[in-house]
């Protein structure tokens, strides 16, 4: 039987119906993320210092707060993303609040705000998405989109495995077009752009900030939903200065709740240094991470949102601990090559630099820009062009390497000897720290 246009119709409508129910049916059974659901979670957004630049999941602080937060049974979502700024977040907050249902959003953004146009009129905020939009569907074929459409482009696949990837595409107007990978393994694209905010443009930066926060509180609130602002770990720059004022500013015009994570950290970095505590570009490490994690807790705590006790002195790990050092240990393999065992933070980036002497008294060498104690002119290629040597530090901050007896038959004569040192740099190819240089032969 020949079934009638209306009588199609009518069939892909209930079928719609029905897809729509068993998503949102297995979304408040699991979750967004594959978790089972819990009223009163907490949802972090922001962007790279939220995501946890050059540290894995478990040490980023929405990860920390979670720990932190176990007695209470909250879970704590972490949908950071490196790049975003605030009307990026603004634009994404809906399909947040939907997805995840917290009850108190955590929020950290502006120090993208200059190196984008704002909107050339901040007083229309960005549309909330339509009904359509809202659908699990629409969001589901979004996420299969994003991943399909990721396959051989280098960014992670969506399975979490490529998180913290960044791809750049240039706009034919001038902006740009981001793809990143956030902690939940989902491939999100956002567009920013159009110029820069100049330093002659400092009330321009501020309004746009403040306005786009006060616009994140409001939509948090009209879903019923606690937002709390919060400011970047550590002011080392005018740059970073302004948009925490800028932070502040918003949460007292907007009656917003602030955990002023900045100066939580001073006494942290007056007594244990920035070194330890921050990247050089000026994201938090692993110990920061820590502070800041039991700074944000205990402001939750003591602005009532969540019913624990607040932790206390925000530095007690690193009093009882010994600054993180990276090191380097070898064994003969027996055949005429070395098993290195390396150490230090989770997830940074290594380079094992050889040379055949240790650093002359007085000397500073570089290396690929880095400065290191071994002579510059005994270094060999090897250190320079061999894959075998580099790589990831895994989240226990460990990795190992097999330096075979034909790598080092290339590097030098048989009865030379062989110097190797363990580089630990970020992503950026910037150094933190050094090993001892180790003779292995």
């Amino acid at each position: 039987m020949k079934l009638r246009p209306l009588q199609v119709l009518v069939a892909l409508f209930v079928g719609v119906l029905l897809a729509e129910g068993v998503l949102w049916a297995a979304h408040f059974a699991w979750g967004g993320s594959g978790r089972a659901a819990a009223g009163g979670d907490v949802l972090c957004i922001g962007d790279s210092h939220t995501f946890g630049w050059n540290v894995d999941a478990a040490s980023a602080y929405p990860a920390q707060l979670e720990a932190l937060l176990a007695p209470t049974g909250l879970q704590v979502t972490n949908r950071g993303a490196a790049g975003k700024n605030t009307r990026t977040l603004l634009e994404e907050l809906d399909e947040y609040l939907q997805l995840d249902a917290p009850e108190v959003v955590l929020i950290l953004a502006g120090i993208n705000n200059p190196w984008s146009r704002p909107p050339a009129d901040l007083s229309v905020d960005a549309e909330p998405p339509g009904l359509l939009a809202s659908t699990r569907l629409a969001r589901f074929a979004r996420i299969a989109a994003a991943r399909f459409g990721n396959e051989g482009r280098g960014i992670g696949a969506g399975d979490g495995s490529g998180a913290g990837s960044v791809e750049e595409r240039e706009l034919d107007d001038g902006r740009t077009e981001v793809r990143v990978v956030n902690r939940e393994g989902i491939v999100e694209t956002f567009t920013v752009g159009g110029g820069t905010v100049g330093y002659d443009e400092a009330e321009l930066a501020h309004q746009w900030i403040n306005h786009d926060l006060g616009a994140l509180a409001k939509r948090a609130r009209a879903f019923g939903a606690m937002p709390v602002l919060l400011t970047y770990a550590v002011e080392n720059s005018d740059t970073v200065r302004a948009v925490n004022a800028s932070i502040r500013a918003a949460a007292k015009e907007h009656g917003v709740p602030l955990v002023d994570v900045a100066r939580g950290m001073l006494p942290g970095l007056e007594t244990f240094g920035a070194a330890r505590l921050i990247f050089p570009d000026a994201h938090p490490r692993v110990e920061g991470y820590r502070a800041v994690a039991r700074i944000v807790h205990d402001g939750l705590v003591a602005e009532g949102l969540v019913a624990a006790e607040p932790v206390g002195d925000p530095f007690a790990p690193l009093r009882t601990a010994a600054p993180p050092e990276p090191t380097l240990a070898a064994t003969p393999d027996g055949a005429g090559g070395f098993d290195l065992d390396l150490a230090f933070d989770p997830v940074l980036s290594f380079s094992v630099v050889l040379s055949s002497e240790p650093l002359p008294q007085g000397a500073a060498p570089t290396w690929l820009g880095l400065p290191l104690p071994v002579a510059q002119d005994a270094l060999f290629s090897a250190s320079a062009n061999t894959e075998s040597l580099r790589g990831t530090f895994d989240a226990n901050g460990t990795a190992t390497l097999h330096l075979d007896a034909a790598t080092l038959a290339d590097l030098a004569d048989p009865e030379a000897p062989v110097y190797a040192l363990l580089v630990a740099r970020t992503k950026g190819w910037t150094l933190l720290a050094t090993s001892a240089p180790l003779q292995l032969r």
